[in-house]
């Protein structure tokens, strides 16, 4: 089988990874920020905006940080949705020196391991000794460097766990020609970069596991687009507790096709059960 795996909140807690990044910039600036240059520097930046009131306090510096690590149009300051421009802007407005706060963020993504939740390795694995086919499928999220970061930080970016990454730019899938004009995916082999286009993503026989609903819903569409219902399924929603989207909700079709789960435990006994059932039918 070809199985098709989320990394955001599916095998990589990115919640925690956030908060320790904030975390990074925060107590930098508590340490060496010019917070009486910083009314100034504010004024100066962002000529159209009241300065927004920051105390030498690390709650208060955070609380301005996690405001505006979010999209744009969600944000008073506008910046890019990016850790390191994030970083970059609120080292001007301090007066701090951003290549040392980068290389903070740097060594909190390259030792990435612990916010892997503690099923994904075994989850991984497990898959591979089987002889599955087993692919990272992931948004870039504006920065593709930085998804990669990610992905080889979490040290799983072995050839034992895993066959490639496939890290999108539009949706994952499958894309109408006409009107995307087949844009490139970038996958990275465990031995090399090469570029892929979109339809070589299985998605006639692959697995899908994912936790957003809006990719949840483009795969189903792809995924079943040749059959008709009831669907065997091949497309698992992972709801994690306390997940980003746990909660919000899903609209397909159809009732079949999608299975949830809480964890990738449970899908790991599903497949299995699922290899049992065809051998005995055999």
């Amino acid at each position: 089988m070809k199985i098709y795996i989320d990394f955001d909140h599916t095998l990589y807690s990115t919640n925690d990874l956030k908060s320790d990044m904030i975390s990074c910039i925060s107590n930098y600036i508590f340490a060496n920020g010019n917070f009486e240059k910083y009314p100034e520097n504010f004024k100066k930046i962002f000529t159209d905006l009241d300065v927004i009131p920051i105390q030498k306090d690390l709650n208060s510096i955070t609380n301005v940080l996690q405001n505006n690590l979010k999209r744009p149009k969600e944000t008073t300051l506008k910046i890019k949705y990016n850790i390191f421009a994030l970083a970059e802007k609120f080292s001007e407005l301090f007066g701090c020196d951003y290549e040392k706060v980068k290389a903070e963020i740097d060594k909190t993504l390259d030792n990435g391991q612990k916010y892997l939740y503690d099923d994904s390795i075994k989850f991984l694995k497990e898959l591979k000794e089987q002889g599955n086919e087993v692919y990272i499928l992931s948004h870039e999220g504006n920065d593709l460097d930085f998804q990669n970061k990610k992905i080889k930080g979490s040290g799983i970016f072995r050839p034992e766990l895993l066959n490639a990454t496939i890290v999108t730019k539009e949706s994952k899938a499958e894309l109408d020609k006409d009107s995307i004009n087949d844009p490139e995916v970038t996958s990275i082999n465990i031995t090399s970069p090469k570029y892929v286009r979109p339809k070589e993503v299985d998605y006639e026989q692959g697995i899908f596991i994912d936790d957003r609903p809006k990719d949840l819903e483009n795969l189903y569409l792809s995924a079943y687009k040749n059959e008709q219902p009831p669907y065997k399924t091949r497309i698992y929603r992972i709801a994690r507790e306390n997940g980003t989207y746990s909660s919000s909700d899903l609209n397909v079709p159809y009732s079949c096709g999608v299975r949830e789960v809480k964890n990738l435990s449970q899908i790991s006994n599903i497949l299995n059960h699922q290899i049992h059932v065809n051998k005995d039918e055999r």
